[in-house]
This record gives structure tokens, C-alpha cells and sequence, in this order.
């Protein structure tokens, strides 16, 4: 009778265990995407293989014999952890709630994409102007002496003042464009 592959063995309760608490460290030491060992620009069809490959790891029906009530737990509790990131990188308005939450930038994957940013977008500069009005005022300064310094022909002056104001400002999309249209 031949041996069995080694990815068909299972590994030890030990060895699984370790495994588990691994990966419960580093749920709650990277973003999702780092967890998932996918780059943010990814498609949702890549997440889903990611995906994939952790659930078969770690579901609790793959899980040794011998484990304890607690460590039974500790694995169901992380199968669902891996099942919520999941949902939450595979569902636009989730996915590019979660990328401005933690300041990832990435071209949207399709139309619902790009309709959710740009609504999201609108939504924390409408907060982020209640919260900082200050910030908002001394940022249209900074774009004002920008537009001067651009009238003179001072693009470095004109480039700084608006990074000073997009340093204030940062869901401003108009200094953005400003500061590229000057490099060029």
C-alpha cells in the first residue's frame, strides 16, 4: 500500500494549534489584505482564492482528532474571523469602505466600484470638513498662494503650496490634480 501524500496527512493537534494561534496573531496584527497574503489592487476573484486556501486550512471539520473543547472553539471562532474579513474585501461598498479606512488608494475594479468610492470619498470629506473646519480653511490658503506662485511661474512654490494644502486636506481630489498638472 503506498504512503499517503504529505499534503493528505493531517498535521498534529499541536502542530495545527500552533498553526491556529499563528493565524489569530495575525488577524489582529495586519490589515485584511496582508492576512489574506494578497495585494490591495487585487480582483474579488483573487480574494476569493485566498480565501479559499485559508478555509480549507482552517475549517473545523478539517481540524485533528484530539483537539479540546477550547482549542474547538479557539479554531470556529478564527473559521468565522476568516468568513467576516471575507465579506468584507468581497463586497464593493465594504471593500472600498475598509481601503479609505486604512488609507489604501487602488483603481476601482468595475462601475459599482467606482460609484462607491466616489460615494464614500464624498461622505469623509463631508465629515472630515465638520470635524476639521480650521484644517479646511488654512488648506484653501495654502491653494490660494499655490495659485498665485502657478500665475508667476513659480511651479515649485506652486507645487508645495499644494501639498500643503492636500497635507490639510487630504480627500481633496482638485489639489491632487493640481500638484500632477504641475509636474508635467
Amino acid at each position: 500500500m503506498p504512503l499517503p501524500h504529505p499534503a493528505a496527512t493531517a498535521p498534529s493537534p499541536e502542530v495545527f494549534m500552533q498553526r491556529v494561534e499563528a493565524a489569530i496573531r495575525r488577524i489582529t496584527q495586519k490589515n485584511h489584505y496582508e492576512f489574506f497574503d494578497v495585494e490591495p489592487a487585487v480582483t474579488r476573484a483573487e480574494i476569493r482564492r485566498s480565501y479559499n486556501r485559508l478555509a480549507m486550512r482552517f475549517h473545523p471539520d478539517r481540524a485533528p482528532a484530539g483537539l479540546t473543547p477550547e482549542q474547538r472553539s479557539l479554531v470556529d471562532s478564527l473559521f468565522s474571523e476568516i468568513g467576516l474579513l471575507f465579506e468584507k474585501l468581497s463586497a464593493p461598498r465594504t471593500r472600498v469602505t475598509y481601503d479609505l479606512s486604512i488609507g489604501i488608494t487602488r483603481e476601482p475594479e468595475d462601475d459599482e466600484e467606482r460609484q462607491v468610492l466616489h460615494e464614500e470619498r464624498e461622505r469623509f470629506r463631508k465629515a472630515y470638513q465638520q470635524k476639521y473646519p480650521d484644517r479646511i480653511r488654512q488648506a484653501e490658503r495654502f491653494a490660494q498662494m499655490a495659485a498665485v506662485a502657478a500665475r508667476n511661474g513659480d511651479r515649485r512654490s506652486a507645487a508645495n503650496n499644494y501639498k500643503l494644502a492636500l497635507s490639510l486636506d487630504p480627500l481633496n481630489d482638485e489639489y491632487q490634480a493640481r500638484i500632477e498638472s504641475l509636474k508635467g
